[in-house]
C-alpha cells in the first residue's frame, strides 16, 4: 500500500518543477484505494478522473472461468463458479488473476494432468 502523503508530496514537487499552465502532457494514475487520498489534493492537481468500477457478478463469473482455463485448470461441470463470482464481490480483475496464478501452481496443475491420464 502506497503512503498518500508520499504522493502528495511527490504530486507537489513535480507541479512546482515541471509542470506550467503551456504544459502539454498527460499524467495517469491509478489507485485501488481512492478512498486513501484527499479529493481536494488531487483535484488541484488532476484535471479529469475517471472511476472504474469493480466487476459485477456476471463478469467476475467470466473471467473466474476465463482465468482458471487459460492457466491450465480444469472445471468440472459442478464446480461452483457461481460462488466463486459472488464470494468475490469488491475484488478488482487483477486480484482475480492473482487469485488463479497463486492457486494453480506447477505442482497442481501436474496432479490434475496426472488424474486425468489413460
Amino acid at each position: 500500500m502506497t503512503n498518500p502523503n508520499r504522493i502528495k508530496v511527490a504530486l507537489g514537487k513535480w507541479r512546482a518543477k515541471f509542470i506550467t499552465d503551456e504544459t502539454r502532457i498527460t499524467i495517469v494514475a491509478c489507485t485501488s484505494e481512492p478512498h486513501e487520498g484527499n479529493k481536494k489534493e488531487f483535484r488541484k492537481f488532476f484535471d479529469k478522473a475517471i472511476y472504474f468500477p469493480f466487476p459485477d457478478y456476471t463478469t467476475r463469473r467470466l473471467m473466474w472461468k476465463t482465468f482458471i482455463t487459460e492457466l491450465g485448470g480444469k472445471l468440472k461441470n459442478d464446480f461452483p463458479l457461481s460462488t466463486l463470482a459472488h464470494i468475490s464481490a469488491g475484488y478488482s480483475a487483477g486480484s482475480i488473476k492473482r487469485t488463479c496464478e497463486n492457486v494453480l501452481t506447477g505442482f497442481r496443475k501436474s496432479k490434475v494432468r496426472n488424474k486425468f491420464k489413460f
